[in-house]
């Protein structure tokens, strides 16, 4: 009876480092497809368009990571808040995005200061790339 047992839990651990490696692997292999460069042209901030939702970024398409900003971005004017634009659009590009769709949470803390978080999913729309290219041509 003990061999028996000692062979179904053998098994059991087996199964569960096999399914262990297989869930690692998989994971490995998913954020190296995220995060390999050059898997699609990088496009200048001037070709990643804005789209205002996610059923308005055409299909087939491909979700891409934006890459973080270096520091977190203070904008207090309407000069600031373009220039944090372009250079998100320009992370965006950089990363092959011809599209993002920014969601944005305003927070008051009760003494004037609003704080904006955003969140900036990227996406590559072949059927769009060559528009993006020529806006980086002009």
């Amino acid at each position: 009876m003990n061999s028996v047992k000692s062979m179904l839990l053998r098994s059991a651990l087996r199964a569960g480092l096999g399914a262990f490696a297989l869930a690692l692997a998989a994971q490995s292999v998913h954020a190296q497809a995220a995060s390999q460069p050059g898997a699609h042209p990088q496009v200048c901030a001037k070709g990643v368009r804005m789209y205002d939702s996610l059923n308005d970024v055409p299909f087939p398409r491909d979700s891409i990571v934006v890459p973080p900003a270096a520091a977190p971005v203070v904008v207090t004017n309407p000069d600031e808040a373009e220039a944090a634009r372009m250079a998100m659009l320009g992370r965006a590009g950089s990363a092959g995005a011809t599209g993002v769709v920014v969601t944005i949470v305003d927070s008051d803390d009760g003494n004037g200061r609003v704080v904006s978080r955003r969140t900036v999913k990227g996406f590559f729309v072949p059927s769009d790339s060559a528009r993006a290219q020529g806006a980086c041509q002009k």
